[in-house]
């Protein structure tokens, strides 16, 4: 189970996301002393916004936990959200920086899971990630592609952040998917739910996909050729001068 927590955000004051950290921290304490006789596995989630945070928090649960096994990385979509390129390099240094510190235990990163920022997110030391992207997507009238990201198949003049989301030509669309497979195309233009189908199979096949890439020792190529014409591909390039820098340490 996930230990209740505070998220934070760079919204709030200082001293409000301090005290959701140590309620977070607390909350953690309580859930394992409850569940310490129920063999139940408890990921407790960090919260922090910089590698000094993110080591107090650590060093709190230390207290706590005997041998960390399993965390989770949280907040992160109140730190993305508007999305820029800057504020996605933060997002990344941050779990590269939780991946350092706990070498070993397996890193979940909440909030980080469209078809694109999964990969940025693996490539970065996560294991696995999670959000909500595939029904929020659909909901503002897109899908996701692998190698493309989140397109418009539906104009949504609502929706603030169009320069991240260019219109879909269908002329040059292709899926294998539950919906595209027996239905029109024009299906995803007039249904949410068939959108949030869509985007919910692409995602679970992206992650088998990388899963299996991984396994086969050609993940950072299959990684690299996914995000290779986007505009995150810049962050690929961020990721390899990281891990370039901290093999010469």
């Amino acid at each position: 189970i996930i230990s209740p927590d505070y998220p934070i955000s760079p919204c709030n004051s200082t001293q409000e996301n301090e005290l959701r950290i140590e309620s977070t921290v607390q909350n953690m304490r309580k859930t394992i002393h409850t569940m310490r006789d129920s063999g139940t596995l408890v990921l407790p989630v960090v919260h922090g916004y910089s590698s000094d945070k993110v080591d107090h928090v650590l060093k709190s649960m230390s207290k706590i936990i005997d041998h960390i096994d399993l965390i989770g990385l949280g907040s992160l979509v109140p730190l993305l959200t508007p999305f820029t390129l800057d504020k996605a390099r933060k997002v990344i240094d941050l779990i590269m920086c939780l991946r350092r510190k706990l070498p070993s235990a397996l890193l979940h990163v909440f909030g980080m899971s469209s078809v694109l920022t999964m990969h940025l997110a693996f490539l970065s030391g996560a294991d696995s990630v999670d959000s909500q992207s595939w029904i929020r997507s659909a909901g503002y009238g897109k899908i996701q592609i692998p190698g493309r990201g989140q397109l418009f198949v539906k104009k949504n003049r609502k929706y603030k952040y169009q320069q991240w989301s260019k219109e879909l030509s269908m002329n040059s669309f292709d899926c294998d998917c539950p919906v595209c497979k027996e239905n029109e195309l024009d299906t995803l233009i007039r249904s949410k739910k068939a959108r949030a189908i869509h985007n919910a199979y692409t995602l679970c096949s992206e992650a088998s996909k990388a899963r299996e890439m991984v396994e086969r020792g050609e993940y950072v190529h299959f990684a690299r050729d996914r995000l290779k014409n986007t505009v995150l591909f810049a962050l690929f390039r961020h990721i390899q001068e990281r891990v370039k820098k901290q093999s010469f340490v």
